[in-house]
């Protein structure tokens, strides 16, 4: 795959970039691998993306264009609202909705599965102009 990075001195794999990003996210979500709480006893286990089952036979469940098929994410474009980040606003050009879930359990008794929602929000000049 060529190193498409305008500076060739940094070089993309965008396999292992994509698939950090991924972790990293993971990773950063407030509100899984939560230890127990001292007031209510519960705890939260790993964040796990909703996946819909496959509307064709044979596809390889590991495949991973597969398996983003099968996401239910929601899109908005020309989305237009003004998000703060740290004190600067930003227009969000087009928002995507993921969700995910995660086990909320007490002691290690598996409670219920939470559904939450990263939201993704892009923001620019739409693209190419």
């Amino acid at each position: 795959m060529p190193n498409d990075h305008p500076n060739p001195a940094i070089h993309v794999d965008e396999d292992t970039g994509m698939g950090a990003l991924g972790e990293l996210i993971c990773r950063l979500n407030p509100y899984t691998r939560l230890p127990t709480s001292p007031t209510t006893g519960l705890s939260t286990g790993l964040m796990a993306v909703g996946v819909l089952p496959s509307a064709l036979p044979g596809q390889n469940p590991h495949d991973p264009n597969a398996i983003i098929a099968r996401m239910g994410i929601e899109v908005e474009r020309n989305y237009k609202p003004v998000w703060t980040f740290k004190g600067q606003e930003q227009t969000v050009q087009t928002a995507v909705r993921i969700p995910y879930r995660f086990p909320v359990y007490s002691g290690d008794e598996l409670l219920y599965w939470q559904t939450e929602y990263l939201l993704l929000g892009y923001v620019g000049g739409g693209g190419m102009g």
